[in-house]
């Protein structure tokens, strides 16, 4: 039990030299992401994009799972 946790305080709270680090492309993917989740709150399914047609769709798509 004591090894679990000392892992899970590795994990959330010291990276130490080989921990993850956050840099500013991953913030900016969280703030967009962010944005386009705000912009379709209101939406009943959140990917309806009528606006941008079939292959607008498929674009946005392919990007969202890319």
């Amino acid at each position: 039990m004591q090894e679990a946790l000392d892992y899970m305080s590795r994990m959330y709270w010291n990276f130490g030299e080989n921990g993850m680090r956050i840099g500013w492309d991953i913030v900016a993917l969280i703030v967009g992401l962010l944005m386009f989740e705000w912009g379709n709150r209101t939406k009943e399914h959140p990917l309806q994009f009528e606006k941008l047609g079939k292959i607008g769709r498929f674009g946005v798509y392919f990007v969202l799972i890319y």
